[in-house]
């Protein structure tokens, strides 16, 4: 038989490094020309966009998934692309920033806690006046550290719209520049890397609406890889000064906690003393119990994808009704029982995580549980999870005694957490006074589809658990001599 060439057997992987190339630079191309695409009647062009951006990142996290043909710099540069453009566009969709500018207003010019008097009491001031009406009665639900930071602008004496949005824009872009550096400096491959730039729910959602999200995700993912590094003082003050952003960060903080006493035992109080004491200090400083006083409220909010808005609709046949506040609707029984729920998610997390779970996956699944579980999540809310999904570890059998999961937990974390993102990513793209053809896709997505994927996602996750948690207790037993069986006797 004649020898096959040798042009033959590297043809396939050539056009594959072609084709990796070619998505690396379809990503940011499409996520900017969704930027672009700004009034509502171009939403189904727009979420065509997000969608092609979305497939081409998928390509490149796939055939990078071990590094092949690209570098961690190419990626990088990539991924700033599109983050610049959102920097340089103004904020579309949500006003957030306007509010954090009117709390930090409150703060710096009139010398009060935006913690005890809302922006409204100063509704007259032409920076307050920016933000959205409906939301000038509520107090602020964010930490002092963020505070201080958006009182910056009014501190300066700045009161342009254009300085100000580009103030909360640029910390946006220059904590995903330094999520990327963490990464690469830990290590993260090319196709990992790219879960995290590539996503277009990072330039579109959270740099362009200036969203602080970034601000906590980033810290976290800081304190995941200095918990692996054994830098205990340093996870305790990053994980501190995430939790003085927005409290959420307490949830991850816990995780590492639980790991740290699990693997090294006695650092675990370092590293929860000196986040605790960094956040009881700024709480402390920002007024005590006044300053988690406004978190009663927010939990009384019900996002549109959210699995509890379908249970509340279908089941209840009540919508909003985990979001009622009148006495007779149940008040904050309603508000806390599905929190308490995504609680009782994380804990599972912890508990049956398993031994062989690094830092950065058990973070990446307890934040996992809690988004697909709690009753309002946002698009931007993926700002504390998306950091994380590269420094999870792929799936390997443990050798020592023979034990091959079927369920890869590290690809499954990372494909359930960017599918995730990708669906609110959609879901959001529809926007009031948009009736096109797309609405209806994107709608049904909202209402129909993303509680039925949601549930599929934790039904995975708890499988994971499940599975993980059997694998120690053979693996252990392997180790111990003693015999294994799937039964309890």
């Amino acid at each position: 038989m004649r020898a096959e060439p040798r042009g033959s057997a590297l043809g396939r992987p050539g056009r594959r490094a072609a084709l990796t190339r070619v998505c690396l630079l379809t990503a940011p191309l499409a996520t900017c020309g969704a930027l672009l695409l700004r009034a509502p009647s171009q939403s189904g062009v727009r979420a065509f966009a997000l969608i092609v951006a979305l497939c081409a990142a998928a390509v490149v996290v796939a055939g990078e998934w071990a590094p092949r043909c690209l570098t961690v710099r190419s990626v990088v540069v990539a991924g700033l692309v599109p983050v610049a453009v959102a920097v340089a566009l103004a904020p579309q969709g949500s006003r957030d920033l306007w509010g954090y500018a009117a709390y930090g207003r409150v703060l710096v010019t009139y010398h009060e806690s935006p913690y005890v008097h809302p922006p409204s009491e100063h509704a007259g001031d032409p920076v307050i006046g920016r933000m959205p009406a409906v939301w000038q009665h509520t107090r602020a639900p964010y930490g002092p550290a963020f505070l201080a930071v958006a009182g910056v602008p009014s501190a300066a004496g700045v009161r342009s719209a254009l300085a100000t949005r580009l103030w909360f824009q640029g910390l946006a872009g220059v904590a995903a520049l330094l999520g990327l550096l963490l990464l690469a400096r830990a290590g993260a491959s090319p196709g990992r890397l790219a879960v995290f730039a590539l996503n277009p729910l990072l330039a579109v959602f959270i740099v362009n609406g200036g969203h602080n999200d970034l601000l906590v995700g980033v810290p976290v993912l800081a304190a995941a890889a200095a918990v692996g590094g054994r830098r205990w003082v340093l996870a305790g003050v990053a994980l501190g000064l995430a939790a003085t952003v927005k409290v959420v960060a307490l949830l991850p903080l816990v995780v590492l906690v639980a790991w740290v006493w699990r693997r090294h035992g006695r650092p675990a109080w370092t590293v929860a003393g000196t986040a605790g004491g960094f956040a009881l200090g700024a709480l402390v400083l920002a007024g005590g119990t006044a300053a988690v006083a406004p978190l009663g409220a927010e939990a009384a909010q019900q996002s549109r994808a959210s699995l509890w808005e379908a249970i509340s609709t279908w089941v209840l046949r009540s919508p909003r009704w985990f979001s009622g506040s009148s006495p007779a609707a149940g008040g904050l029984v309603h508000h806390w029982v599905p929190y308490s729920l995504a609680a009782c998610a994380v804990a599972a997390v912890v508990l049956a995580g398993g031994a062989r779970f690094g830092p950065a996956t058990l973070v990446s699944l307890g934040l996992l549980a809690y988004l697909l579980a709690a009753p309002y999540v946002l698009p931007w809310y993926m700002g504390w999870l998306l950091p994380l999904l590269p420094l999870v570890e792929a799936s390997a059998p443990d050798e020592t005694v023979r034990i091959h999961s079927p369920l890869p937990t590290g690809e499954l974390t990372v494909a359930v957490g960017a599918g995730y993102a990708a669906m609110l990513l959609l879901v959001y793209t529809d926007r009031a006074g948009y009736g096109g053809p797309g609405h209806l896709v994107l709608h049904t997505l909202g209402w129909l589809m993303a509680p039925l994927l949601e549930l599929a996602a934790l039904g995975a996750l708890c499988a994971v658990l499940v599975r993980t948690h059997r694998d120690d207790r053979r693996a252990e037993a392997v180790r111990s001599g003693l015999p294994w069986t799937k039964r309890r006797p």
